[in-house]
């Protein structure tokens, strides 16, 4: 009698397995291989971290594989896309959490503008194929190097109607200096965007603040920045007792100053 029931159980098992081997599985699936991309920077000389000062290029040349095959431009593989990036890397109340487009390259050669801080920068390479995306960064610490120099009040060949920030850097202002040095959009960089309007004036104070300010004038704004890292601290709008519907800055006074030398 237990051989009889210990048979029909072996067949009854057996049975279950044939019927679970003839199901179908109607699932919607669609399996396939994704893509290898590999961003490689073995022996390359790429670091975790960078220390820069602000406006200096930062060069990094990591080795791009698709599929095994290594790239050596954008073109060579239509369905990859790359974007360097540059964020902040600390979490606080007033943080930027600004994210800067550095380049649209393989390898980045570009000049960091942001203010001192810690920064992210970051290669994100997008598959079109399938919307996949492989991640490399590295950390920046960004510290100011803008001491002194000839500040210019320009109208931005890209942007006209705007005005920006620019400073010239030779023996003429500082000693000992090694080489020349130019540096534009120093005001964008800084809070964002240009001033609206077309360049006026330069103004700064004989009174000691603690702000170190200057007053940068346009024929439509006047705002006030600290001159070392040029960080807006006030605007018009929040220099009045009440709204201006219109602003039209004029100044009275020299008209012109110049140092030449022969």
């Amino acid at each position: 009698m237990y051989r009889k029931e210990y048979i029909i159980g072996v067949l009854s098992l057996i049975g279950s397995f044939l019927l679970g081997a003839c199901y179908e599985d109607k699932g919607n699936y669609d399996y396939q291989e994704l893509d290898k991309v590999v961003i490689d920077t073995t022996g390359l000389g790429i670091q975790p971290a960078y220390v820069l000062e602000r406006y200096d290029v930062l060069e990094l040349n990591p080795k791009v594989y698709f599929n095994g095959k290594l790239l050596e431009t954008e073109t060579d593989e239509p369905a990859l896309s790359y974007i360097w990036t540059l964020y902040t890397a600390t979490t606080s109340s007033n943080s930027d959490y600004t994210v800067d487009t550095l380049s649209h390259t393989i390898h980045l050669n570009e000049a960091i503008k942001r203010a001192a801080g810690g920064y992210y920068v970051q290669l994100t390479i997008t598959n079109s194929r399938n919307n996949t995306q492989e991640y490399f960064r590295v950390i920046c610490n960004v510290e100011e190097s803008i001491t002194a120099g000839w500040m210019v009040l320009y109208e931005p060949t890209n942007d006209p109607g705007t005005s920006d920030v620019g400073l010239i850097v030779n023996p003429w202002v500082k000693k000992n200096i090694i080489k020349d040095r130019e540096f534009f959009d120093l005001y964008k960089a800084s809070n964002g965007a240009s001033l609206e309007g077309l360049p006026n004036r330069v103004l700064h104070t004989c009174i000691a603040l603690q702000e170190d300010e200057v007053v940068l004038v346009t024929d439509k704004n006047m705002v006030g920045v600290n001159q070392g890292l040029l960080p807006r601290h006030w605007t018009s709008a929040t220099s009045f007792m009440r709204n201006l519907q219109q602003l039209n800055p004029f100044i009275m006074g020299l008209e012109e100053l110049a140092i030449v030398r022969r």
